[in-house]
Protein backbone atom coordinates (compact mmCIF):
# COMPACT_ATOMS: atom_id res chain seq x y z
CA UNK A 1 0.00 0.00 0.00
CA UNK A 2 1.09 3.40 -0.55
CA UNK A 3 1.53 4.73 2.44
CA UNK A 4 2.04 8.48 1.11
CA UNK A 5 4.47 10.86 3.18
CA UNK A 6 3.56 8.70 6.09
CA UNK A 7 7.04 8.43 8.14
CA UNK A 8 7.53 5.17 9.48
CA UNK A 9 8.64 5.10 13.01
CA UNK A 10 12.95 5.02 13.69
CA UNK A 11 11.87 1.79 15.89
CA UNK A 12 15.76 1.36 16.50
CA UNK A 13 16.81 4.81 17.31
CA UNK A 14 14.12 4.71 20.01
CA UNK A 15 15.35 1.69 21.23
CA UNK A 16 18.99 3.40 21.23
CA UNK A 17 17.36 6.21 23.10
CA UNK A 18 15.45 4.21 25.63
CA UNK A 19 19.01 2.08 26.41
CA UNK A 20 21.07 5.32 26.57
CA UNK A 21 18.26 6.56 29.21
CA UNK A 22 18.93 3.20 31.19
CA UNK A 23 22.47 3.76 31.32
CA UNK A 24 22.96 6.83 32.14
CA UNK A 25 19.66 6.28 34.91
CA UNK A 26 22.40 3.82 36.37
CA UNK A 27 25.34 5.81 36.43
CA UNK A 28 23.79 8.44 38.33
CA UNK A 29 22.76 6.49 41.00
CA UNK A 30 25.87 4.51 41.47
CA UNK A 31 27.78 7.80 41.26
CA UNK A 32 25.23 9.29 43.92
CA UNK A 33 26.06 6.40 46.28
CA UNK A 34 29.64 6.82 45.69
CA UNK A 35 30.50 3.78 43.58
CA UNK A 36 32.31 5.45 41.40
CA UNK A 37 34.07 8.97 41.19
CA UNK A 38 35.66 9.44 37.86
CA UNK A 39 34.33 8.01 34.28
CA UNK A 40 35.30 7.29 30.92
CA UNK A 41 32.41 6.62 28.80
CA UNK A 42 33.36 4.24 25.68
CA UNK A 43 30.82 3.76 23.07
CA UNK A 44 30.26 3.81 19.18
CA UNK A 45 30.01 6.95 18.11
CA UNK A 46 26.23 7.23 17.15
CA UNK A 47 25.77 5.99 20.93
CA UNK A 48 28.37 7.98 22.50
CA UNK A 49 26.66 11.47 20.95
CA UNK A 50 23.29 9.89 22.73
CA UNK A 51 24.79 9.46 25.98
CA UNK A 52 26.97 13.03 26.42
CA UNK A 53 23.10 14.26 25.23
CA UNK A 54 21.51 12.92 28.27
CA UNK A 55 24.46 13.50 31.00
CA UNK A 56 23.71 14.83 34.36
CA UNK A 57 24.88 17.82 36.23
CA UNK A 58 27.40 15.65 37.84
CA UNK A 59 27.81 12.72 35.59
CA UNK A 60 29.66 15.42 33.62
CA UNK A 61 31.47 16.55 36.51
CA UNK A 62 33.01 13.18 37.30
CA UNK A 63 33.57 12.80 33.22
CA UNK A 64 36.90 12.68 32.60
CA UNK A 65 37.52 11.44 29.15
CA UNK A 66 35.12 9.78 25.96
CA UNK A 67 35.93 7.22 23.75
CA UNK A 68 33.75 7.24 20.55
CA UNK A 69 34.99 3.32 19.46
CA UNK A 70 32.63 0.26 19.37
CA UNK A 71 34.68 -2.32 21.44
CA UNK A 72 32.35 -4.96 21.92
CA UNK A 73 34.04 -7.00 19.67
CA UNK A 74 37.36 -7.13 21.34
CA UNK A 75 38.71 -9.86 24.00
CA UNK A 76 38.79 -8.39 27.63
CA UNK A 77 42.90 -8.67 27.58
CA UNK A 78 42.81 -6.34 24.41
CA UNK A 79 40.65 -3.67 26.38
CA UNK A 80 43.87 -2.16 28.03
CA UNK A 81 45.58 -1.26 25.35
CA UNK A 82 42.65 0.66 23.85
CA UNK A 83 41.88 2.20 26.79
CA UNK A 84 45.21 3.35 27.96
CA UNK A 85 45.59 6.86 27.00
CA UNK A 86 42.69 7.99 29.45
CA UNK A 87 43.73 5.19 32.36
CA UNK A 88 46.12 4.02 34.14
CA UNK A 89 46.01 0.50 33.26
Amino acid sequence: PNRGSINEPNLKGQAAAAFAEKIITHLDHALQSGQFQRLVLCAAPAMLGILRQRLTGPLKHALRADIAKDLTHLPLNDLPAHLSDVMVV
